[in-house]
C-alpha cells in the first residue's frame, strides 16, 4: 500500500476521528446534568478540532514542498483562511462522530437526571400533594 497516503490522509483522518469521541469526553465534567455545559463542551470540541485540522492541513502542504512558513509569515490572514477552509472540510469526517458522542453523553446526562429524580423521590403522588 502507498505509504504516502497513509501519512497524508489516512493518519489525520484517524486522529481527527478520534479526537471528534474523545474530545468532548475529556471537556465535559463528569457530573454534569446540564445540557447547556455540554453544548459548550462540544461547541469548543469543534473549535478544537476546526483548528487541528488546520494544522494538519499547513503540515500535509509543508511536506507536499509548500513553504507554507513564508506564506503565513507574509499573508497570516489570508493563510489562516485558507488552511481553515481546508480544515472544514475535514469535518465531513469528524462531525457526525462528534454528533454521536454529544448524543450518547446528553442521553447520559438525562439517565443521571431521571436517577436523580428516583433517589430524590421527584414525580410520586404524595409528593406532589405534600408539595400543594
Amino acid at each position: 500500500m502507498n505509504t504516502h497516503f497513509l501519512a497524508s490522509t489516512v493518519l489525520p483522518i484517524c486522529v481527527l476521528a478520534a479526537l471528534a469521541i474523545a474530545l468532548p469526553l475529556w471537556i465535559t465534567p463528569r457530573n454534569t446534568r446540564s445540557q447547556g455545559r455540554l453544548r459548550i463542551s462540544v461547541g469548543l470540541s469543534a473549535f478544537i478540532l476546526l483548528i487541528i485540522g488546520a494544522v494538519f492541513m499547513a503540515v500535509l502542504y509543508a511536506v507536499e514542498g509548500t513553504d507554507v512558513g513564508h506564506v503565513v509569515l507574509n499573508t497570516p490572514v489570508h493563510a489562516a483562511l485558507f488552511f481553515l477552509k481546508r480544515s472544514v472540510l475535514t469535518a465531513l469526517v469528524w462531525g457526525p462522530l462528534l454528533a454521536l458522542a454529544w448524543f450518547s453523553m446528553a442521553q447520559r446526562i438525562e439517565r443521571l437526571k431521571g436517577k436523580d429524580g428516583v433517589r430524590v423521590g421527584v414525580g410520586r403522588k404524595a409528593d406532589r400533594k405534600a408539595a400543594k
